[in-house]
């Protein structure tokens, strides 16, 4: 079968006859597309041994076996194609985190490689590290301390709005000044907390 088919006759002769290069074929053409759209859906924080090509090919397979099987009889061209690919692929990217919390699996505890190395890194802290680390108490007291020391009430709510995620624009509108007086708070906050 050659190349220049559209991806309807392949997935026509997938459905006909069991098609082996029609399902290549499928599949050269389908998964640079689909990969980077399940890694979007994919949630990393499950992404143990598995990740998005795992997913990926899991939608592909079962596309196949569903098309051998006669399972889509509303499939009539490539963007019936696409929506079907992905809907599989979605809602396996959906189920994932529940499949590799599974107990059999580890319950949630495996991970791949680089978020091995990562947990690693962030666990080694050496003696003297740990005991010059302040506890939970001890940073919200100082932070209690630091904002008492700003005598500035606009300062002090510029604190409050940065920590709460607002940009300098934003925290202009909501304060109803312009950007750089906001800047310069900031400045003034910088120096004064660099002194203590």
């Amino acid at each position: 079968m050659e190349s220049s088919h559209s991806v309807t006759q392949f997935i026509q002769a997938v459905q006909s006859r069991n098609d082996s290069v029609a399902q290549q074929e499928i599949f050269r053409r389908s998964w640079p597309r689909l990969v980077p759209m399940i890694s979007k859906r994919l949630n990393r924080k499950y992404c143990g041994m598995a990740d998005e090509e795992d997913v990926a090919l899991s939608a592909m397979n079962s596309f196949f076996e569903g098309a051998r099987n006669n399972e889509f009889s509303k499939l009539e061209n490539r963007d019936d194609f696409w929506s079907l690919l992905l809907t599989i692929a979605y809602r396996k990217a959906c189920k994932h985190p529940r499949h590799e919390k599974a107990e059999k699996r580890g319950g949630g505890n495996v991970v791949n490689e680089a978020a091995l190395a990562m947990k690693q890194s962030e666990s080694f802290v050496s003696p003297l590290e740990k005991e010059s680390q302040p506890s939970e108490e001890e940073i919200a007291l100082r932070v209690d301390e630091m904002m008492e020391d700003l005598q500035d009430p606009v300062a002090r709510q510029v604190v409050v709005l940065r920590l709460q995620g607002c940009t300098d624009a934003e925290i202009a509108v909501k304060l109803r000044c312009s950007e750089a007086k906001i800047r310069r708070k900031r400045e003034l906050v910088k120096e004064n907390w660099s002194k203590g």
